[in-house]
């Protein structure tokens, strides 16, 4: 059974770019690259403690043990600057982009979804997205770990909602990923 194609039109505003920038952090903290490199990062510290205890004559398990534990605060730090910046950068990437200072059309079936404003036009087929990431304030479209396109949920209704993050399942990545 084929839907029949859905419409909306909406205007972002800086607090939908904020939301949309924070759902995208968070749901990029969330993966198992993340994971990977805060691992690589803590074995590396480790070893370095160990080279350096060593080298120092120190206690080895001690000093790798700092070393391990070293990393994950150190890219708690800096995770936690960038997120305390993304209000600026939300606020400067509103004002700087013309694609957002329009209204944007947004129409979607079981075949894809595109969208059209005064500064742009895309299509996409649902399979073209590596992920459907739904958070409390927005929908992220994302075609690769960094580029996405949003959907600020204050201009959907529910079942709007549910048509959209229901193509989850075709995207490549597999079905939605509900972020909090």
């Amino acid at each position: 059974m084929v839907r029949l194609m859905s419409s909306i039109s909406f205007q972002p505003t800086p607090e939908d770019v904020l939301a949309a920038t924070r759902l995208h952090l968070s749901a990029s903290l969330r993966t198992r690259r993340m994971l990977n490199a805060l691992l690589l990062g803590s074995a590396l510290c480790a070893a370095a403690g160990l080279a350096l205890a060593w080298i120092f004559d120190r206690s080895p398990i001690l000093s790798a043990l700092a070393g391990a534990v070293f990393w994950p605060l150190f890219s708690s730090l800096v995770l936690l600057a960038g997120y305390l910046r993304l209000p600026w950068q939300a606020r400067r990437m509103f004002a700087e982009r013309k694609s957002l200072q329009g209204a944007i059309t947004v129409e979607w079936s079981d075949a894809g979804i595109s969208t059209k404003s005064k500064y742009s036009r895309s299509r996409f087929a649902w399979s073209d997205f590596s992920a459907i990431v739904e958070g409390p304030d927005t929908i992220l479209l994302r075609e690769t770990d960094t580029l996405f396109t949003f959907l600020p949920k204050r201009v959907l209704s529910d079942e709007q909602v549910a048509s959209i993050v229901g193509h989850g399942a075709k995207v490549r990545s597999g079905p939605v990923r509900t972020a909090t």
